[in-house]
């Protein structure tokens, strides 16, 4: 997929990808204990360096998470993105009031990865939801153009532009694309697309061969009797009992969601009034580590 959403994509996932790697390497002093209170200006060009870094995170790989969870609370509706997009604000504004109080190194880090394997979980999920849609198009195993011979003029044209009476001409391993007669000699068509049999069908000149057929042999030239939108084949994928109400799919999934967010930040609430209480200096510990936990449960739904 070479669409511009596709390439933007890949761009902010190369972006998000870098500051975060970087991000992780500058704070390797942090994680391996070095003494850096003894040399502050060090400490603070390090935890600049990485709120630096986090800035294109959080304002632009993040930026769709906050989008989507705005539409969904403009909507009533507490969407999946919610509890994503208080985790990686709650994370984002601790570390920058510890970083700018001297307080701490914050956790850009643990944000920046946040939004990165989020990111690859959305790419993943548009990927698969992607080829499902392929796969249940009929549409997207029919040629989009075929070969036409009209007045003895051979062109190419839209396979919709296919008219009833067209001589068509179709190749070695190309699909029939409307049900035609067989004006050339014998065929081989392999119908194992429509009808799964692995054996091809012999169809005699003059006999009407079936949309969806493939060629097995040497190319041949058919007679279109119907458009490709009125073709048999056509008619039996639209028929109503192939057709699925994805609604109820869509529901459940949108139900899942809501009250996995609701109990999310019921968790975290409550965890926090719990240590503000017992130990408030574990607050905001509790409530973020509860969010950020949490987050990459989110990509199974």
């Amino acid at each position: 997929d070479h669409s511009p959403n596709r390439r933007k994509d890949i761009v902010k996932l190369g972006l998000v990808g870098f500051c975060f790697a970087n991000i992780m390497l500058i704070s390797f002093p942090e994680y391996l204990g070095l003494d850096l209170i003894s040399n502050p200006k060090l400490a603070n060009v390090l935890r600049y360096a990485n709120l630096t870094l986090a800035l294109p995170v959080f304002f632009y790989g993040a930026w769709e998470f906050f989008v989507n969870a705005w539409l969904g609370i403009k909507q009533r509706f507490l969407n999946i993105d919610a509890p994503i997009s208080l985790a990686i604000l709650m994370t984002f504004g601790r570390s920058l009031y510890e970083i700018i109080s001297q307080t701490g190194a914050g956790y850009l880090d643990s944000m920046s990865g946040i939004v990165f394997f989020m990111l690859i979980g959305r790419g993943l999920q548009k990927k698969t939801f992607t080829n499902l849609k392929f796969n249940r198009d009929y549409k997207s195993y029919f040629p989009i153009a075929v070969t036409i011979i009209r007045d003895g003029v051979e062109h190419i044209a839209k396979i919709q532009e296919v008219r009833e009476g067209d001589v068509l001409r179709v190749q070695h391993q190309e699909i029939i694309p409307v049900d035609s007669l067989l004006s050339s000699k014998v065929a081989d068509i392999d119908y194992s697309f429509v009808t799964g049999e692995n054996e091809t069908t012999k169809i005699n000149t003059g006999e009407i061969i079936y949309a969806g057929g493939k060629v097995a042999g040497p190319q041949l030239e058919v007679i279109a009797v119907k458009p490709f939108s009125q073709s048999h084949f056509t008619g039996l994928w639209n028929n109503q009992a192939f057709t699925d109400d994805e609604k109820p799919s869509a529901n459940f999934v949108e139900l899942i969601s809501r009250y996995f967010s609701l109990v999310l930040l019921m968790i975290s609430v409550s965890g926090f009034v719990y240590w503000k209480i017992m130990e408030p200096a574990n607050a905001w510990n509790a409530m973020t580590a509860v969010l950020i936990v949490a987050c990459p449960c989110t990509l199974l739904l």
